[in-house]
C-alpha cells in the first residue's frame, strides 16, 4: 500500500540516520554498532541475514562506509 511505502524511507533518510552514530563526522561507523542498529531496529533481520550483509564490508580498523 502507499502507507507501507511511506514509512520504508529513502536512502537519505538512511544514511542521516546513520550520521547519528558517525562520532567523528567522517562517513564511516563501527562495524559493530551497525550490526547492532540491523538486528535491533525496523524491520529486523536475522543475524545470518546481517553477518552476509556485511561481509567484506568492515575495514581494518572496524569501520563501515556508509556514505
Amino acid at each position: 500500500t502507499w502507507l507501507s511505502f511511506q514509512e520504508q524511507g529513502t536512502y537519505a533518510d538512511f544514511v542521516e540516520g546513520l550520521k547519528v552514530f558517525d562520532k567523528e563526522e567522517c562517513g564511516k561507523i563501527l562495524c559493530a554498532e551497525l550490526r547492532h542498529i540491523l538486528l535491533a531496529l525496523g524491520e529486523r533481520l536475522s543475524a545470518d541475514e546481517v553477518d552476509e550483509l556485511l561481509k567484506g564490508v568492515e575495514d581494518a580498523e572496524g569501520l563501515v562506509k556508509y556514505e
